[in-house]
């Protein structure tokens, strides 16, 4: 028995080892773009004429939540472009809420593609994440043969909708499911009840709940108006999910916390003001819906990102491949290996 613990131990210190060094910062680029902005990013140019993988990671994480999938498309001579996204680890970082409309990160991002000649780019999100590769396909159509969303859907650009108030989404999602699977934006998104400083002094709290072994309560301590907060004063701590080793955690935490929390947080807040309004009005109507094929990742535990409302989102796409995963929100770490194949298969049918 104990040589049977010696060996799992080992196997998971070299796991924990391998992925430390996959997304070693050793192996990132700084690039300063035209408009002066610096992006902090992974890079692995492509074998041949394999095509490119732009990844866009959510909150509260970096390119870090991006190892899984840097490791397995690597490895079969893949491009790979993972950055830390505007305000996240090593990224700039702006304060200022004007830095963060879509039309703006988005020319960031494909300037950063332009910036390492990647050609036949697919880009994939996840959590807000998505929101960004929403809106590529939106303002940058032409740029990329194909689009996926990993259990966040796509939103398409309405203005009529953007910049609604909080309270009233929230009432709007509490009649069609039961719950507010959105009421955390409140406190994540407001000023006066400062939540940069609550998350930094609650940080190991946050993180138990973000990625806790058990995704259902998220239904009763993330998603509800009120709930994060009080989850984060009380300390409440749950267990963490199997991927996330303690050295995995601190790697994570020391990453996300290097830009601070504050500018993160401005992606709520962007959301919540309307920031992108008057630019949604001067898109094409058709650039509404997407015609390049589309990847989507359902996910059946997601209190926050419902599975039914990635379901929904394929009515603005001409060609969608929806797949079905039995986990919560991570599901490019919870269920890496079957992502993984599934995406390689859609990826491949474009070349």
């Amino acid at each position: 028995m104990a040589s049977q613990q010696a060996i799992k131990n080992v196997a998971r210190c070299t796991l924990v080892a391998l992925l430390l060094h996959v997304m070693d910062e050793s192996l990132y680029k700084d690039a300063e773009l035209c408009d002066g902005v610096v992006y902090h990013y992974f890079v692995s140019p492509p074998d041949g004429g394999m095509p490119t993988l732009l990844f866009c990671h959510g909150w509260p994480s970096t390119s870090f939540d991006w190892r899984f999938q840097v490791t397995y498309f690597v490895e079969r001579g893949y491009g790979v472009i993972a950055p830390d996204m505007l305000g996240y680890g090593g990224t700039h970082a702006p304060t200022e809420l004007r830095e963060y409309t879509a039309r703006k990160y988005c020319e960031q991002l494909v300037a950063l593609l332009d910036l390492e000649g990647a050609e036949k780019v697919v880009a994939i999100g996840h959590d807000w994440g998505s929101v960004a590769v929403s809106n590529l396909s939106n303002w940058y159509p032409d740029r990329f043969v194909a689009f996926a969303f990993l259990g966040t859907p796509y939103i398409p650009p309405d203005s009529s909708t953007v910049g609604m108030p909080l309270e009233i989404m929230n009432a709007r999602m509490q009649y069609l499911y039961g719950y507010e699977p959105l009421g955390f934006w409140m406190f994540l998104s407001s000023d006066e009840e400062r939540p940069a400083e609550v998350l930094e002094a609650h940080l190991d709290s946050l993180y138990s709940l973000i990625f806790s072994a058990d995704p259902t309560i998220w239904k009763t301590e993330l998603c509800p108006a009120g709930a994060l907060k009080r989850w984060l004063v009380a300390d409440h701590v749950a267990m963490p999910m199997f991927f996330m080793h303690e050295e995995i955690i601190e790697e994570h935490q020391r990453r996300f916390k290097k830009a601070g929390i504050a500018p993160s947080l401005n992606w709520f807040k962007s959301a919540a003001c309307g920031l992108d309004k008057a630019d949604f009005t001067q898109l094409p109507p058709e650039n509404r819906f997407i015609k390049q094929p589309v990847f989507l990742a359902a996910c059946t535990r997601d209190a926050a990102n419902r599975a039914e409302r990635v379901e929904e989102s394929t009515s603005f796409m001409e060609n969608p491949t929806l797949c079905t995963f039995d986990c919560g929100h991570w599901v490019q770490l919870e269920k890496a290996d079957e992502l993984n194949a599934a995406l390689e298969e859609f990826v491949r049918a474009q070349l």
